[in-house]
């Protein structure tokens, strides 16, 4: 089996997602912290540039013109949501659908289909502890942020 990265960082890609943002119009959207420390899957960094700038421009008419002629407007989402950070502001429990959560990631064989069980046992130790901080059994630690936040702020980092 090959395993390839196949997330690429770049503009096309970004106007894309800007697309779907304003064909959808979400209140939020979830991505991986980019800035997670020591992230070595590039998938995950890209992942998560991607979608804070599609948020950032989304609002812009002049980014994305095409957009305008298919009839999407420029839409500002209210907030991002980043997983996978160090940083948490808000805990969710998830205990109720953290047997599914494993399912799902299970599914990843390209990534877990020979270390499964080790990974298991992480996921489940980082969301016990995360529970623990909310008195429940399964915690999932998520960054959120106004949209505000994702330019020239020194405050994003503490809030």
């Amino acid at each position: 089996m090959i395993i390839k990265t196949q997330l690429p960082y770049s503009p096309e890609v970004r106007n894309r997602i800007i697309s779907v943002i304003r064909k959808e119009k979400p209140d939020i959207v979830f991505a991986p912290d980019p800035w997670l420390p020591y992230e070595a899957h590039p998938d995950h960094r890209n992942a998560g540039f991607l979608a804070l700038e599609a948020v950032f421009f989304a609002p812009f008419p002049y980014i994305n013109k095409g957009d305008l002629e298919k009839g999407l407007t420029p839409y500002e989402v209210p907030l991002v949501a980043l997983y996978y950070t160090a940083r948490p502001n808000y805990i969710e429990d998830v205990t109720d659908v953290f047997d599914v959560k494993l399912r799902a990631l299970k599914e990843h064989r390209s990534q877990f289909e020979k270390n499964w069980q080790q990974w298991e046992l992480f996921i489940r130790i980082v969301g016990m502890f995360y529970g623990k901080k909310i008195g429940a059994m399964y915690g999932e630690g998520i960054k959120v942020l106004p949209r505000l936040l994702l330019h020239v702020t020194p405050f994003a980092e503490v809030v």
